[in-house]
């Protein structure tokens, strides 16, 4: 049956669902326990931490948003989770925008499934792009942006909402990361179903159609998993495409050719 066909239809039978393409748990789970192991890096950490007054009381500051209270992690997971923000199911989908095709162009290696978007590294930098979906530009520049206003800010309120900001803005930069690691968004395929948190959308005799179903569905195994990371055998001291920027190397390096 058609694709277009069949997310018409469970929109219609389960308008109560997103129809998101990882569920959030997963992601916050990625999150947090990145954040967690990150903690004792050593001398470099512990001095970025001092220029923020952050090396004393890492889980204890809070930044203020919306008269609501969220210290680091928590605004990272809120970036995290938001990154999938949408006006709606058929628009305006900021997760249209996740998906890459590394034999590709990096201008053609967007989604062109169901839905259609950019490539998640074009994404992830086009700050104009980003701005009329819902969440607006957080874009690896704005992030950028957001840390330095938080070095040169004058009082400690400035500071404090640049940092949320830019705590918020890396949320969504790792969110598109960690859909890189799903063979589904770079292999053109737009996983509605999986968004529908079911046995009869997620599996295929039984077993899982899509890792993000399954993850959905082990967090707690993930968690496990996190003990022992596998870091990216990349650089960031050289830029593979002359519209991309370092940082695209953990989503593209350039180095996968279709046989490999």
């Amino acid at each position: 049956m058609n694709k277009k066909l069949i997310y018409f239809f469970c929109l219609f039978i389960f308008p109560w669902f997103h129809l998101l393409p990882w569920g959030s748990a997963t992601h916050k789970t990625l999150v947090d326990q990145s954040v967690l192991k990150s903690i004792p890096l050593g001398s470099a950490a512990e001095t970025w931490l001092k220029i923020f007054n952050m090396d004393k009381g890492f889980f204890y500051k809070y930044f203020q948003m919306d008269n609501e209270q969220y210290n680091l992690i928590q605004m990272i997971d809120m970036g995290v989770v938001l990154e999938d923000n949408q006006v709606n199911q058929l628009i305006m989908r900021r997760s249209d925008n996740h998906f890459h095709n590394p034999l590709l162009a990096f201008a053609s290696a967007g989604l062109n499934d169901i839905f259609s978007g950019q490539s998640m590294a074009v994404w992830a930098q086009d700050g104009p792009g980003q701005d009329p979906y819902p969440e607006k530009n957080q874009s690896w520049k704005k992030v950028r942006e957001f840390y330095y206003s938080a070095l040169i800010a004058y009082n400690s309120y400035d500071k404090n909402a640049n940092l949320r900001n830019m705590f918020k803005g890396i949320g969504h930069q790792i969110h598109l990361v960690q859909d890189a690691a799903v063979p589904d968004h770079v292999r053109n395929d737009a996983h509605v179903l999986n968004g529908i948190p079911l046995d009869i959308t997620n599996k295929i005799k039984s077993s899982f159609r899509c890792i993000e179903g399954w993850a959905d569905w082990n967090v707690n195994l993930i968690y496990s998993f996190s003990d022992n990371p596998i870091f990216p055998a990349t650089h960031f001291n050289h830029i593979l495409y002359t519209t991309a920027i370092p940082i695209s190397n953990l989503i593209d390096s350039n180095y996968y050719d279709g046989t490999n």
